[in-house]
């Protein structure tokens, strides 16, 4: 019988998912015989992303901040 693979929920901005890189982490980690989880990735925008992450709703958080407005948000949301 085969192990169910656990969920692993990666919140994160949309042009970090546009960017091709989730297409090139997220098949060699989830065939990682180390590892044994399926990822979802929530691509939304960054204060979105955060919010999901405050609620717990993801496990990662992965974003992209270039404005210096926005540079306080990760602290914020702790």
């Amino acid at each position: 019988m085969t192990k169910r693979k656990s969920k692993l929920v990666i919140a994160s901005t949309k042009s970090t998912k546009n960017s091709g890189l989730f297409d090139i982490l997220i098949p060699r980690f989830e065939k990682s015989s180390r590892y044994n989880l399926s990822v979802e990735v929530i691509a939304v925008g960054t204060g979105k992303a955060l919010r999901i992450a405050k609620k717990g709703e993801a496990d990662v958080i992965l974003s992209v901040i270039l404005s210096k407005r926005r540079s306080s948000l990760p602290r914020d949301t702790a």
